[in-house]
């Protein structure tokens, strides 16, 4: 039942980064080039190092946690390009992904303990 809600989320997640690319261009990446550098970084991770660590750990190429197909990698790229390129300023399109990686890090954490 909650995967209906989970969707439900994300479709408000896509909604809201359509309406802030269409409500400005790109920016910040070269106003901040701390924060753009580090939003690539976020970025990199979320689409190419967090797939990998799976394969790393030994988990089968079937159960990599892949961006786009799994929360994880896409709330950490989803940050990353916020970082790297819309500025701060939209900070209405941050709490959807922290809340992924919050459940997620729950998830994990419980997982951990057991």
């Amino acid at each position: 039942w909650a995967a209906d809600y989970l969707a439900l989320v994300c479709a408000a997640q896509v909604a809201l980064l359509l309406l802030a690319g269409g409500l400005r261009p790109l920016e910040g990446a070269r106003d901040r080039p701390a924060a753009g550098r580090a939003g690539l970084g976020l970025l990199v991770l979320g689409v190419l190092v967090y797939p990998l660590a799976g394969l790393v750990l030994g988990w089968p190429g079937l159960q990599a946690e892949t961006f786009g197909l799994m929360p994880e990698p896409t709330a950490l790229a989803t940050m990353g390009g916020l970082l790297a390129f819309a500025a701060l300023r939209r900070a209405w399109l941050w709490p959807i992904p922290l809340a992924s990686l919050c459940v997620g890090l729950a998830t994990r954490s419980l997982l951990w303990a057991s």
